[in-house]
């Protein structure tokens, strides 16, 4: 399913149709809507501790041995050996095959007799049931439910657990929790097959307990999470509980809520503080408009199947971009202290929002483009307004004045061209000595993102330190996996603390750009004064 939309009640009740769904998400701007969406899926998501050898395993026939008339056929695997299932079989094969060469003796014909009985209850053992589709699509208030795309995704799947009288259907997104319950990793415990299900069935064979996370609707019940006996949910509906803590007592500004989304995996919700006096100081000292200046907000990110019960982390919100800051994270064991919590976000987080402005104030004081390329930029615009002021006094009769100004305009744009040229490799080459702090799932990523980020890039404007680090963090992330973007973000957190000046010094000097070293000391030192 595409991501659904949340604005009202009704955008709610049509996607918690979806809920058993593996790619069910939902996403929002209302915090109101975030909280019901979490109460909604939390009052449908329950778990409960079992021995792994109480699980009978349904392995779910192919799509084209399937009945036609809505059953689920499967093959059940229960505690009452497995492995022996094959052994057996394979004994009684060899055996018929021996007594069928023609072997005559007294207990031939007995003993053929006694290798069928056993071949007929080894393949008892694997005997194909049938699950009714009433139980897959059972009648609820006088209609029957619409579970059509479930059943589907689990002939994909093709994996069930019995659990005493009940059956759950087992999430793809289940499978790797599973596979480590059972010592059963990477590929092999993904790929739906007869031989895989037999195995996860012998290797259940064991007094260890697992808790399995459970979601229901529509009469169904599917796992999506495969834990161990030890571990401690938390409900979804605590990400409200530490958000109203946090609004009444951060004391940093009014919190608006920027965006929110969720699906099986996590709760995510962003808020910014309105109103932070000191990134209002910061815009009005440097003249920033509302979007360039940086606003801090928080994340609070939560998870019934994942490893942390929960992650709050700080940010700054930028033009397009976030830059991340420190984090709370709490696992899914132990008892969970919400107001220690609060407390430990409130020193981690909310106390060092009163330092990153200082630096990002030093950032703007920190200028990449030397003196002489904003001349020549000003130099440039002013011959080209000649141009216009002398073609205008003289209207259509070109007359000296004109001719002057146009020759002036060639000369200042061929020194303005070499000033531009010169500021644009200082640029690319900042960019790609920052993008070095930075960890990419691989170079040709790293190459392919700093590109993106000089594209934009415009050698005449002026450019300082700060405009260098968010033109990066503005510049989308594009990853082939959540937990590589991640690993970016948290590597750009170093950004800010940079020493750009110097970068910009040894580049210049590098490539002897601008003219002689000296030249640039004078003009600086003459901007200065």
């Amino acid at each position: 399913m595409l991501s659904k939309a949340i604005r009202n009640e009704t955008d709610l009740d049509e996607a918690m149709k979806y809920l058993l769904l593996d790619d069910f998400s939902a996403y929002g701007d209302e915090a109101s809507m975030f909280a019901k969406i979490q109460k909604m899926i939390s009052d449908n998501t329950y778990s409960f501790v079992t021995p792994m050898r109480y699980v009978k395993v349904l392995s779910v026939l192919p799509e084209e041995n399937q009945p036609q008339d809505g059953r689920i056929a499967v093959y059940a695997i229960g505690a009452d050996g497995v492995s022996s299932t094959f052994l057996d079989i394979n004994r009684c094969r060899g055996n018929c095959t021996w007594v069928d060469a023609g072997e005559e003796d007294k207990g031939g014909a007995q003993d053929k007799r006694d290798m069928g009985d056993i071949l007929k209850v080894a393949l008892n053992r694997l005997l194909v049931k049938t699950i009714p589709g009433s139980s897959f699509y059972p009648v609820i208030n006088g209609q029957r439910a619409d579970n059509q795309e479930v059943v589907q995704e689990l002939k994909r799947t093709r994996l069930m657990f019995q659990i005493d009288s009940k059956v759950y259907i087992i999430s793809q997104l289940a499978l790797a929790t599973l596979g480590q319950r059972i010592e059963l990793k990477g590929k092999a415990i993904q790929e739906p097959a007869l031989e895989r299900d037999i195995f996860i069935a012998r290797r259940m064979q064991s007094d260890k307990n697992v808790q399995f996370i459970i979601k229901a609707a529509n009469g169904l019940g599917k796992v999506f999470m495969a834990a161990s006996g030890t571990y401690k949910p938390l409900s979804m509906t605590a990400i409200e509980r530490i958000y109203h803590i946090f609004k009444e007592e951060s004391g940093i500004g009014e919190m608006k809520c920027e965006g929110w989304e969720i699906d099986h995996s996590v709760s995510r919700i962003r808020f910014v503080f309105c109103n932070y006096e000191k990134t209002q100081d910061m815009a009005y000292l440097y003249g920033l408009s509302e979007e360039e200046a940086a606003v801090p907000g928080v994340e609070i990110i939560s998870s019934d199947i994942g490893d942390y019960a929960f992650t709050i982390r700080g940010f700054w919100k930028l033009k397009r971009g976030y830059l991340y800051a420190d984090e709370v994270s709490k696992k899914h064991s132990g008892d969970i202290d919400e107001a220690k919590i609060v407390d430990e976000v409130k020193h981690t987080i909310f106390e060092r929002y009163t330092l990153l402005p200082d630096r990002f104030m030093e950032l703007l004081e920190t200028d990449i483009t030397p003196p002489c390329v904003q001349e020549a930029a000003v130099a440039l615009r002013d011959a080209q307004q000649a141009v216009i002021d002398a073609k205008t006094a003289c209207k259509e009769t070109p007359d000296s004045a004109v001719t002057c100004a146009v020759e002036t305009l060639a000369q200042v744009e061929k020194h303005a061209s070499r000033q531009f040229k010169a500021h644009m490799k200082l640029l690319q080459e900042i960019v790609k000595k920052v993008m070095k702090e930075i960890t990419t799932s691989s170079l040709q990523y790293k190459k392919d993102w700093t590109e993106r980020v000089t594209a934009d890039l415009n050698p005449a404007a002026p450019y300082t330190a700060y405009d260098v680090m968010t033109l990066i963090l503005d510049t989308q992330i594009i990853a082939r996996s959540d937990e590589t973007a991640e690993k970016m973000r948290k590597t750009m957190t170093r950004l800010p603390y940079l020493e750009y000046g110097k970068y910009r010094d040894a580049i210049i000097e590098k490539f002897a750009l601008f003219g002689t070293r000296k030249e640039l000391e004078n003009k600086r030192a003459e901007k200065e004064e």
